[in-house]
């Protein structure tokens, strides 16, 4: 949360990068400045109410089991 904060106040900041093959963060980061739009995703994102308040807009997207796991599994064959 502080890392969305920070974006937020046009802070640059170092996003942690994602192997979707490992399931694991890797050491690298990405550098992020202030973007126009911010999309921030993820399984559990709107439960933390702490969270939710640092959110402009809140969109859901409900898919199918199937299509949730075939688009997992490209995410790893990248």
């Amino acid at each position: 949360m502080e890392t969305l904060r920070a974006v937020r106040r046009g802070e640059p900041v170092q996003i942690p990068i994602y192997d979707y093959k490992t399931h694991s963060r890797l050491p690298e980061t990405e550098a992020v400045g202030r973007p126009d739009v911010l999309m921030l995703e993820g399984i559990l994102v709107l439960f933390d109410s702490g969270l939710r308040e640092l959110l402009d807009l809140m969109i859901f997207v409900d898919e199918d089991a199937d299509i949730r796991l075939s688009r997992r599994g490209a995410l790893g064959d990248e």
